[in-house]
């Protein structure tokens, strides 16, 4: 019994002496690890209030469309011992690599982004070589808006350079020209009833303009640029002009061009330069 009850003492000595140890240990300890716990709870609450209320997380993506003919595809000759061979290189390339650019610059150097959400850009492209305004692009847009699972904000349209052919030696034009302008026009009321916004390019110089031998094509070609330039000032809500036709001139700008008609990378980039200065302001 008395080996009994000495053990007993001797654990219940030992007992109270860790109790008494962890009780000097704990007092301090539970101190700062509640005020630990108050100061991580403060700083979880920050940080949620910060996404809660600053929109810069948000993301918007801005969707461009460029519409066109062969000069949207990007459509070029490229020579090769003496042989053509087609190729494409669109100026959507380019012009996405100018948003690109923008899009880094307004966060890293302005900050906007950081106080109105950031904005991505998206740059498609839906270019038909051949394709004519009159009765052949309206329907291709209707169907591609409708169909497409994109909303566009901006459409980028370019068209009337194949419609203009049938004019090379056609004196007619002074009485029907009005009819490739109206056909442009419904593209870009088209756009318009979508929700979208456009940018009208000029038709540019072709080799007989920049030659002196398409008289009655450079008439033409003139007028509806004529026509292009008054629409896009009287509509400037929703319209904005890209004078493609000012910018790249024939002969000048020989060097920009793969063939009669056709730019090359060159002059597609150009192209892609004059659409991004006209845009940049409004997008």
């Amino acid at each position: 019994m008395l080996n009994l009850e000495s053990s007993y003492d001797g654990a219940r000595n030992v007992c109270n002496r860790v109790r008494g140890m962890m009780a000097k240990l704990t007092r301090p300890n539970v101190i700062v690890i509640s005020i630990l716990v108050l100061f991580l709870m403060f700083i979880s609450l920050l940080y949620t209030l910060r996404f809660a209320f600053n929109p810069r997380r948000t993301k918007t993506v801005i969707n461009i469309l460029c519409f066109g003919d062969s000069l949207t595809a990007g459509s070029y000759t490229l020579w090769s011992e003496r042989i053509p061979v087609s190729k494409r290189h669109p100026y959507s390339i380019a012009l996405q690599k100018h948003f690109d650019v923008r899009e880094r610059t307004v966060r890293g150097e302005t900050g906007k982004a950081e106080i109105n959400g950031r904005r991505i850009y998206k740059v498609h492209t839906a270019g038909i070589p051949g394709e004519r305004a009159v009765d052949e692009m309206l329907r291709r847009l209707r169907e591609h808006l409708r169909n497409s699972t994109i909303s566009y904000h901006w459409v980028v349209i370019l068209g009337g350079t194949n419609d203009l052919r049938k004019y090379f030696n056609d004196p007619s034009f002074m009485e029907d020209y009005t009819s490739i302008f109206k056909a442009l026009v419904k593209l870009h009321e088209t756009v318009a009833k979508s929700g979208g916004r456009t940018v009208a390019v000029t038709i540019p110089d072709r080799e007989c303009i920049g030659a002196g031998t398409c008289d009655n094509m450079k008439k033409l070609q003139y007028q509806i640029n004529e026509h292009l330039r008054d629409y896009a000032l009287q509509n400037k809500d929703k319209v904005i002009l890209a004078d493609l036709a000012k910018e790249i001139v024939l002969p000048r700008d020989s060097e920009l061009f793969s063939d009669w008609v056709h730019l090359n990378p060159r002059g597609y980039n150009k192209m892609a330069d004059v659409i991004y200065t006209a845009m940049k302001d409004y997008v």
